[in-house]
Order: C-alpha cells, then sequence, then structure tokens
C-alpha cells in the first residue's frame, strides 16, 4: 500500500527508480531552489500541534458550528442538503474530513458500496506514554528522532520520538522527554492495558534499549482507541472507489487521512488542492 500510505515516496521511486536517486536530485533541487542553510526537515509549534487548530478555528470565527451533529446528507440537483438539529440547509459543495467510519455513515444513502468499504478501513488502537528523565538517568546518547521496532524483535512497544531532541523547548536543560508508541495493527491488545501497566511496559523496554537507571520526572498516557487508518495491501481499490465517487458526484469531497496521505503535512497539501478546486483555481505549489 506504499502508494496510498506515502504517494510521495512512491512517487520518488518511480520517478528516479529508487529512493536513494530521488534523494540525490531532491538535494539537487533544493539547492536550485536556494533553501536558506539550516531550515528544518519537520517543523512544529512552541506550544504544540493545537496552535494549528486553534489558529484556523480564530480565523474561521462564527462559521464554525461546534457540537453540531449531522443527521443527514443528500444529494439533489447539482447542491447538497446537510440536516443538522432538525434544520436542512443546501450547499454548492460539502467537504467530508472525518475519519472512514463516520464518513460511512454520512454518504451511506449516497452510495451504498462506498459506504462499506470506508466503514472496513482498519484504525488499530493505539496507546501514547510521554515519560521524562533527568539525563543522567539515561546511560545512552538519546541525540537524535528516535527509533521504529521492526516486528522480528518482539518486542512491546512500535518505537519512540525522542521528543526534546528533535525539538526545542519540550524538556528543560538537562532532561529528556520520550513518547513511547504500544499496540497498532501488531500488538492491538496491549493498547487496552491499565495506564500503570503501560508506562511499565514503556519504561522496561526503554531501559532495554537506552539504559534507565533512574525513575522518571513525569509520565502520561492518551489512549487512542481507533489510530491511524491502515493502507493495507490492496487499498487502491478503496483511493479508486473514492475517486469514482467523486466524479459521480462533483462537489463532494472526500478529504482526510485515510486517502492520499497520513501525515499532517499531506493533510495540508490536500486541504489546499480541495480548496483550490472549489475556488476555481488550481495554482497550488507544492
Amino acid at each position: 500500500g506504499i502508494r496510498s500510505a506515502f504517494p510521495r515516496l512512491y512517487e520518488m521511486e518511480r520517478d528516479h527508480g529508487s529512493l536513494i536517486k530521488a534523494g540525490l536530485f531532491g538535494k539537487r533541487d533544493k539547492a536550485k531552489r536556494k533553501v536558506p542553510k539550516g531550515t528544518p526537515r519537520s517543523i512544529t509549534f512552541r506550544r504544540g500541534i493545537q496552535t494549528l487548530t486553534d489558529a484556523l478555528g480564530s480565523h474561521l470565527n462564527d462559521s464554525i458550528r461546534l457540537g453540531t451533529a449531522v443527521e443527514a446528507i443528500e444529494a439533489l440537483d447539482g447542491s447538497y442538503s446537510i440536516t443538522t438539529n432538525g434544520v436542512t440547509e443546501q450547499f454548492d459543495a460539502v467537504i467530508l474530513t472525518t475519519p472512514a467510519y463516520t464518513a460511512a455513515g454520512l454518504i451511506a444513502g449516497i452510495d451504498a458500496a462506498l459506504a462499506g468499504q470506508l466503514a472496513d478501513i482498519y484504525y488499530p488502537p493505539v496507546s501514547i506514554v510521554v515519560t521524562g528523565f533527568a539525563r543522567e538517568h539515561v546511560r545512552a546518547t538519546a541525540d537524535g528522532f528516535g527509533f521504529l521496532v521492526p516486528g522480528s524483535e518482539k518486542r512491546q512497544i512500535l518505537g519512540s520520538l525522542w521528543t526534546s531532541s528533535v525539538f526545542e523547548n519540550r524538556a528543560p536543560d538537562g532532561y529528556h522527554l520520550f513518547t513511547i508508541f504500544i499496540g497498532g495493527s501488531r500488538n492491538a491488545e496491549l493498547a487496552d492495558k491499565s495506564e500503570a501497566e503501560l508506562v511499565r511496559i514503556a519504561i522496561g523496554e526503554l531501559d532495554s534499549i537506552l539504559g534507565i537507571t533512574g525513575e522518571p520526572v513525569l509520565t502520561a498516557v492518551k489512549k487512542w482507541n481507533k489510530a491511524i487508518p491502515q493502507y493495507n495491501i490492496g487499498f487502491e481499490s478503496v483511493a479508486a472507489a473514492i475517486d469514482a465517487f467523486s466524479a459521480a458526484h462533483p462537489g463532494m469531497y472526500l478529504c482526510s487521512n485515510y486517502h492520499k496521505g497520513i501525515s499532517v503535512s499531506d493533510c495540508i497539501k490536500n486541504a489546499v488542492a480541495v480548496a483550490a478546486e472549489i475556488a476555481g483555481t488550481q495554482t497550488i505549489n507544492e
């Protein structure tokens, strides 16, 4: 499912024959664009990713209706009606940015076959453990992005991000902040463990890999019962069905992380493209 999950990687290999060649060409192209030296490849906000959604919400202001369930969507002749709180309104365009399992219920009356495919997209549970340690209590040099654990190692975690090494202002001087992922499609049952057990698993695995000699100065657990949609082998049929749906129903768009990439950057790119199409222009830059 690389073509569906990571379209950019697929395009790089298709266009250049290998990811290594694509990387070399990318450096050359970046030099031509005169990207300032030291430009980070990954960015975030000082106070976290919610800064982005807060800013969007502030900009849109009163046009956002919070806590308003969509009861029905109906395709009319060249437009769409949406019913909320018993009130039906008509719109020229509708963009569904919900998870696939929610979108399935909303379009069931318009395209039952696609609704069934969307409902079948697997969202495995993932539990995230965030923990902090004094630097002197971590024997390994945790200077990098982190690590992913291959299934062959039979570990109980999926991987860890070394959050304070990737971004500034994530931990005080002299401390490490780690984010550990447990569960997923590989070990879905582990994600449902108690918070205390999840912390025990996370610290135990970190100790085995990095060498932890002291107690954490903080721990926090967040459970996602439905985390990242899985672009499993054969997902191209779902993508094709979505494209066919969009062609058959002009003005209705499915724009979410189960289509054309799961990352935040993919979601932003796809959202800008959909907005441009609705506005009647295609002046979108990569």
